[in-house]
């Protein structure tokens, strides 16, 4: 493994938001230590490019990492530095003065970047709707009556008398809010059906513990603390219909200038995406560092469970999600619009904001189209 010299840029570091708009982390910088590559270019010129990455302490972050330590940026040609943050807000406000490249994140966070700062998404990672779950207790009447009332999401558990009217815990214009009113919608309802108590999942499951609320908003790792507490997973959002995945993006200054460069980063990126999926038990052990390095206390046996929980999706998976039609529209602008369209309903955007990305040549599908299949 290769060692990796960290230097603290901020101080403050939180529970990571990336599903969510969340706020305020730190990031942490990792550039290599050795100019020593693998890659043709890089032995030919004894030189190596320097590029600067965005890495969220989460599963669609782990690639970047394990390339990193693995070396395989080197064999690329590529010098990386690593710009660690635990929310990916912080990011995209780094992003601003250019600080880095390429990243990851989910949906709703790069929305900010696109609208603001022409972010391209240049491919689809992981599927974020398997990790966005809504917990009750086993007590509760909607764990009481089970699965199997909605025709539609058969795993769904609850009736529409036991969902009217709760109280759920867990932040508002978020994907687990998302996944909350795909939730309501299977039943016929909205989010006006029910109360939303606004804050962060880590005080919200700290709340449901002490017995506030009916329902609980969760995503990884804080959904294995609600399985181990023996909570019911009433809801998972891509079991109600909430398509979403995380996205690969990069700035519009690397596009425009440098998409030699970019091209190699995604390749890169799905070439650790396979690595991990082929040595998980090494892959947990980076995914644990990556998260307790910078500020992210997480167990083993938590980023056991997060590494093997969701799969990355494969070059040809992805290649499917960012395929354009006849008309321009693909599955990753629809999957945006769908959320988006939520968003605007929730006031955080404007129907301009979205026809904007919708109508934007801001998916890229050039990129991962150029990557060889496996």
């Amino acid at each position: 493994m290769r060692k990796t010299g960290l230097k603290l840029m901020a101080a403050v570091l939180a529970v990571t938001m990336v599903v969510g708009l969340g706020t305020g982390c730190g990031a942490k910088t990792s550039g290599s230590d050795s100019a020593a590559g693998g890659g043709k270019d890089a032995k030919s010129s004894g030189e190596l490019e320097k590029v600067q990455l965005s890495v969220l302490t989460v599963p669609n972050g782990l690639p970047i990492y394990v390339a990193e330590q693995e070396g395989m940026f080197e064999e690329a040609g590529l010098d990386p530095e690593l710009l660690v943050y635990t929310s990916a807000p912080p990011a995209m406000e780094a992003l601003a003065t250019d600080a880095w490249m390429v990243g990851s994140s989910g949906i709703i966070p790069s929305l900010t970047g696109m609208l603001k700062l022409n972010l391209h998404v240049v491919a689809a990672g992981i599927p974020d709707g398997q990790i966005v779950d809504i917990f009750v207790r086993e007590d509760s009447p909607i764990a009481k009556s089970g699965k199997g009332h909605v025709e539609q999401y058969p795993e769904l558990y609850g009736t529409a008398e036991d969902w009217k009217g709760i109280t759920v815990l867990g932040p508002l214009s978020s994907m687990g809010h998302w996944a909350l009113e795909k939730t309501l919608n299977a039943y016929g309802m909205s989010g006006k059906d029910v109360d939303i108590v606004n804050m962060q999942i880590s005080a919200a499951n700290t709340a449901f513990k002490a017995g506030q609320g009916d329902a609980l908003i969760q995503w990884q790792p804080l959904s294995f603390d609600a399985e181990r507490n023996g909570w019911i997973r009433a809801s998972v959002c891509s079991e109600v219909g909430g398509d979403a995945v995380s996205v690969l993006y990069a700035s519009d200054k690397a596009v425009k200038e440098k998409p030699e460069t970019v091209q190699k980063i995604v390749e890169v990126y799905f070439k650790a995406a396979a690595w991990i999926g082929e040595n998980p038990e090494k892959s947990v052990e980076y995914f644990y560092n990556l998260c307790n390095d910078n500020g992210v206390t997480v167990s083993m046996e938590d980023c056991q469970k997060s590494v093997e929980f969701v799969p990355f999706l494969t070059v040809k998976e992805s290649q499917e999600y960012m395929k354009k039609e006849a008309d321009g529209s693909s599955r990753i602008s629809a999957m945006y619009k769908d959320i988006m369209e939520f968003l605007v309903a929730q006031g955080i955007y404007t129907q301009q904001d979205l026809d904007s990305i919708i109508n934007s040549e801001l998916f890229e599908n050039k990129f991962i189209d150029g990557v060889p299949a496996e």
